[in-house]
């Protein structure tokens, strides 16, 4: 006989949840292990993958391990406190578009300065410079995506949080990359028979799958989800929204100045003093010019080729589920590919830095025109390219470091390797000048074209005649 009001229905478990759980826990485990317990040299690891590729996979999740628990906290302390304002709320957004770009731009000022040999091991001091530099870009983009979840989404502080974890630890895999093809350069020299770009690109997108399925996330729910934030942002955007982020950048500079005798080796006089001879030069024009041929000649291959990819997605629904886990993989993969596909396919100079432009900026300009369904087609073309631009700025400065005669990049990178680091700067201005420049100009151009479309189109049915 049942007694009634009495559940006896167990708890049911959440295999699924669990199974997550779990993956976490082993990738988490698998970075602790091969970034501080593992011995390189005597591990039969090494046997399969090659001592090289363990030593590069070693600096990237030791780099990655030391750096993203600060930068979360940072980030996230930041973007609570400005919150506290709407106003300062939303300059920072507008700024920090730009500005978290900044570090992976000067990455050349690492590149000889603690560049290591095959068989080195950097010290303390090293690694305090290369993880307060790769949490610093870090922080810098969990601030962002935290005050724009918070800000236009009005999610609460967990949710944010959540939401934001996997595209901050995808961020944190990207510059720890770009350091580590910097500053262990012989490791990825496919001409030295060092090249570890196979085995590297291989665990990358093993763990890009793995992070986006323990989020339950797809390419396409990854890029609306993203989508629907950024659309609300420059939904928002106007002239008066430059306003802000000048006074904030005015002040920056205003406290270098003050502070530069004091406490810094160079000073914005001394950079602008190197900008000055640097305009008066032919070759200046030259780099410039170079830099920006590579810039374009990318940008339409990578866009060429995110045009098919789109059409195939959108004609056929079994192309948008086959290239679905392909794309996931193919957002940090194809860059440590690139020193391997340079010797494969003997490219040299200006086209070595294309190859590199397509490839970083490939992903970025697909997942951002899919992000922006809201907005009519050519402001997303603008948006899109406009989203992909500073990855186009990183990869011709890291192509043009690895191998080129002339171009921003190059001339920065022998600015460092000959200790004129005011000439480099200077550099380095001109460079997140024009960057600034051609984002804040693809932006206008797609409010443009977004408002006419706007009031093209009938607000409701009855405007329908």
């Amino acid at each position: 006989m049942s007694i009634s009001g009495v559940n006896n229905q167990q708890p049911t478990i959440n295999y699924d949840q669990v199974i997550r759980r779990i993956v976490i826990a082993l990738l988490l485990a698998s970075a602790v292990i091969v970034g501080f317990v593992l011995d390189v040299g005597d591990s039969k690891l090494a046997k399969f993958s090659g001592i090289n590729s363990l030593r590069a996979l070693r600096f990237l999740s030791r780099l990655l391990l030391l750096s993203a628990p600060v930068a979360a906290i940072v980030g996230i302390t930041l973007g609570n406190l400005g919150l506290r304002s709407s106003k300062l709320a939303i300059d920072i957004i507008n700024l920090l578009r730009i500005a978290q770009w900044a570090p992976f731009l000067i990455a050349w000022t690492l590149a000889f300065a603690l560049t290591l040999e095959p068989g080195q091991r950097p010290g303390w001091l090293t690694w305090l410079w290369l993880s307060t530099y790769c949490a610093v870009a870090v922080g810098l983009r969990v601030t962002y995506e935290y005050l724009l979840v918070r800000y236009f989404d009005d999610i609460g502080g967990k949710g944010a949080i959540k939401q934001i974890m996997r595209p901050a630890i995808t961020q944190g895999l990207f510059i720890a990359l770009l350091l580590d093809m910097f500053v262990l350069a012989r490791l990825w020299n496919p001409f030295l028979g060092m090249g570890v770009g196979y085995s590297v690109s291989i665990v990358l997108a093993a763990v890009t799958l793995l992070l986006n399925w323990v989020a339950g996330e797809t390419f396409q729910s990854n890029a609306l989800k993203w989508g629907r934030s950024a659309v609300k942002a420059f939904e928002k955007e106007n002239f008066a929204s430059l306003v802000g982020p000048s006074l904030i950048v005015l002040l920056c500079f205003f406290l270098w100045l003050v502070t530069a005798p004091f406490l810094f080796t160079i000073s914005p006089s001394t950079i602008f003093d190197s900008l000055s001879a640097l305009l008066g030069t032919h070759e200046f024009y030259n780099d410039v010019s170079v830099s920006s041929r590579e810039l374009v000649g990318g940008m339409l291959i990578s866009g060429s080729l995110a045009g098919i990819v789109i059409f195939l997605r959108q004609r056929f629904s079994i192309a948008s589920r086959a290239s679905d886990p392909l794309l996931q993989a193919s957002q940090l993969a194809p860059i440590a590919l690139l020193p391997n596909l340079q010797i494969l396919s003997g490219l040299f100079t200006s086209q070595w830095s294309v190859l590199c432009v397509a490839t970083f900026t490939f992903y970025p300009f697909l997942s951002a025109f899919t992000g922006y369904s809201r907005v009519g087609a050519a402001p997303r073309i603008a948006l899109a390219t406009s989203e992909a631009l500073p990855y186009t700025c990183a990869a011709f400065v890291l192509g043009e470091t690895w191998n080129a005669t002339a171009g921003l990049g190059f001339m920065m990178t022998v600015a460092a390797a000959t200790y004129d680091v005011n000439k480099g700067m200077a550099g380095f201005v001109v460079l997140m000048l024009l960057f600034a420049a051609m984002h804040i100009t693809l932006h206008c151009l797609a409010k443009t074209m977004w408002s006419k479309n706007a009031q093209a189109v009938p607000r409701s049915e009855t405007e329908i005649v």
